[in-house]
């Protein structure tokens, strides 16, 4: 088992990963005659609290793996719009995570592992806690959405899309 014992250590680790660019393709969300299209997506400044991985050999040929993110914080931006009917707005969306946790159970194989290396990781769980502790919005702002609409369907198919995308990395 790998796992912190208090304080930063994690210091060396998240000044790497501070300056890492998560790069994620342009998403089309279409959901009850609202279309939203997300793209220039990126997420930067990542940091994290703690990691705890344990495993199991359950075989020669198979090991049994979870890891636990604890306290992961990054800031996303993207390009955001909407079309509802004839009514269409665009802008720019920021959001800083905080305390985001991640969960992950993985069964890793090998022909052997006492002889070769692994093969092929099997994900069997995939869980996401986000905490976004902030959401800016900026740009057209049509009087009849006046935000509620568009805060709304960005938000929610941002923390969609990043639950889903984080565990599939």
């Amino acid at each position: 088992m790998l796992e912190s014992q208090g304080g930063d250590d994690f210091a060396a680790f998240n000044a790497f990963i501070k300056y890492a660019t998560l790069r994620i393709p342009p998403q089309r969300i279409v959901k009850d005659g609202v279309d939203v299209d997300l793209t220039a997506i990126q997420c930067a400044n990542m940091r994290l609290t703690d990691i705890a991985v344990h495993s199991e050999e359950k075989s020669q040929e198979r090991v049994a793996l979870s890891v636990d993110i604890i306290g992961v914080k990054m800031e996303c931006k993207l390009h955001w719009a909407v079309k509802y009917g004839i009514i269409h707005s665009s802008g720019i969306a920021t959001a800083q995570l905080g305390k985001s946790n991640m969960y992950l159970a993985a069964d890793v194989f090998s022909q052997n592992f006492t002889l070769s290396p692994p093969e092929r990781i099997v994900v069997s769980k995939c869980q996401m806690q986000l905490r976004v502790e902030t959401l800016d919005f900026s740009g057209d702002r049509p009087p009849c959405l006046q935000l509620l609409l568009c805060r709304l369907v960005v938000a929610s198919s941002l923390l969609s899309l990043l639950s889903l995308l984080q565990c599939l990395l």
